[in-house]
């Protein structure tokens, strides 16, 4: 099978990690590969270094942006993709060194189907993470695939561990407005285009959540802008009119009300605006969430103690409950 797989790989200020990230992709067992480096206006050394590999590997393509975001990098590596697949690769991340083959080996041989595979995925700091799982497959439908995400149980939200077809990877944009959740946005737009989906039960891709990123800072007002997306989830689902799917972007925007409660903390008086808005839609959905058998459980006991006390339900639950990217 000789299909081209472009990744793309959105580079910024990222010097102490993107050698270890290039090295993980020239390195496939898979070599029928474009790589897109989009430099996003780095003032480290990172363009060098992505100039360096690109004069030792003609697969390697270096496109060089001023800084427009992480949305507008990947918006730019798929204009330029002319893989039959895409794959997104963070630029600090590392990838095994036989997902793509693997991922490959998942995909349909029949051109009618179009099918999205995926993988697990395990933080890892200076050395890759623990692997986890048993190495099987999973098969989805659409609907399947749609209620995996948004319920956050294996198919994560974010645009990593992921070979797609490039057909539908490119007929979809990410949406630069949106700073906080913009993957999630992508990825649900992306599972309404797919026949099916294959999830491969193994670690094969290691992603790093390094100092002073989304996931570390303390709130600001960005974080917002996960509403943007999962509001905008529930809209399409009611106007689908499936009740499956209505429930779970149900269940995932109150997810997401959780994750910025959770996050404002003690700074409520500085961000009441914000607090309280979290606190209305998590309020608006909690008793679907209860009644939805199909919500994880931890959150559906969230929703019940925050009936007795919502400040206290989240700060237990904050001790056992990690948001799944």
């Amino acid at each position: 099978m000789n299909n081209l797989v472009s990744i793309i790989i959105p580079v910024y200020n990222i010097e102490k990690y993107i050698s270890k990230c290039v090295e993980s992709v020239i390195n496939q067992s898979y070599k029928y590969l474009e790589i897109i480096l989009v430099d996003d206006g780095s003032t480290d050394d990172s363009n060098n270094i992505c100039q360096c590999y690109a004069k030792k590997d003609n697969r390697i393509k270096v496109i060089q942006q001023n800084n427009s975001g992480v949305s507008s990098a990947r918006n730019k590596g798929l204009a330029c993709a002319k893989g039959d697949y895409v794959m997104f690769v963070d630029g600090d991340d590392v990838i095994d060194v036989k997902i793509i083959e693997l991922m490959m080996e998942e995909t349909s041989s029949d051109n009618k189907t179009t099918t999205l595979v995926a993988c697990a995925s395990t933080k890892c700091r200076d050395n890759l993470g623990q692997k986890y799982g048993n190495g099987k497959s999973i098969y989805f439908n659409r609907e399947e695939a749609i209620k995996d995400c948004l319920y956050m149980k294996n198919t994560s939200n974010a645009p990593w561990a992921k070979l797609i077809p490039s057909k539908i990877a490119k007929s979809i944009k990410f949406n630069p407005k949106i700073t906080i959740a913009e993957d999630l946005d992508y990825i649900y737009k992306i599972l309404q285009k797919i026949d099916n989906e294959v999830f491969i039960n193994s670690s094969l891709y290691y992603y790093r959540i390094a100092p002073g990123s989304a996931m570390t800072k303390p709130f600001t007002e960005r974080r917002m802008d996960g509403f943007i997306a999962t509001k905008g989830i529930v809209s399409h689902a009611l106007q689908k009119k499936d009740d499956r799917i209505i429930e779970a972007a149900k269940f995932r925007h109150f997810a997401e009300a959780f994750f910025v409660l959770s996050s404002i903390g003690g700074e409520q008086r500085e961000y009441c605006k914000q607090y309280n808005i979290a606190c209305d839609e998590f309020n608006k959905y909690r008793f679907s969430v209860i009644a939805n058998k199909e919500a994880p459980k931890k959150f559906r006991l969230l929703a019940v103690l925050s009936i007795i006390n919502i400040k206290l339900a989240i700060y237990l639950s904050k001790l056992r409950i990690r948001k799944k990217v």
